[in-house]
């Protein structure tokens, strides 16, 4: 399946880079789940999520290279709104993937939880309590549940608890 989306990808951009308005494209490629893995850092409960964001415009030098910041798909539409210089407000769960200033997280709905990545901690919360902390710069490979230990995991708690009420508050209004 790699093979073919690599070659469909490739014939694409010969195809597109032809066209009069590839030069003036913003191209996002992404992922909507992830595929079984031999490899041990995808089978963990971050690396299940992993998948590819991949940004490219052909006219902007300013986007190249590879980030190492946590960017989720909720990130897309800021992200993309920074780049056309929109200056309205609007609402979004995510933030600019390209602005090294802003507190990059990620959370998603998995299993049953709510997972969220922020400062290097992963925690797994069933709406109720946390039942899953890994600290990912010590256990990459989330073998160690921290969650009876006496590190404080309350910090992410809270940011979760905050954002699902933040979800939940816009969607019921109608607002997102």
């Amino acid at each position: 399946s790699l093979g073919y989306a690599d070659e469909a990808l490739r014939q694409f951009f010969e195809s597109a880079s032809k066209t009069e308005w590839f030069e003036n494209t913003l191209f996002i490629i992404t992922a909507d789940h992830t595929s079984l893995s031999e490899h041990p850092q995808f089978q963990t409960k971050l690396g299940s999520l992993r998948i590819p964001i991949v940004f490219y415009a052909p006219s902007d030098s300013t986007i190249s290279g590879r980030f190492q910041q946590v960017v989720q798909q909720a990130d897309i539409m800021p992200t993309v709104l920074d780049l056309l210089g929109y200056d309205q407000p609007f609402f979004s769960l995510g933030v600019n993937a390209f602005d090294s200033t802003a507190e990059h997280t990620a959370v998603a709905f998995k299993h049953d939880q709510h997972q969220l990545y922020k400062n290097e901690k992963l925690i797994c919360f069933d709406g109720e309590h946390t039942t899953f902390a890994f600290d990912l710069e010590k256990d990459s490979l989330n073998q160690n549940n921290l969650i009876h230990s006496d590190i404080s995991f309350s910090d992410n708690e809270h940011f979760i608890k905050a954002y699902l009420q933040n979800y939940s508050k816009a969607l019921l209004e109608n607002k997102m």
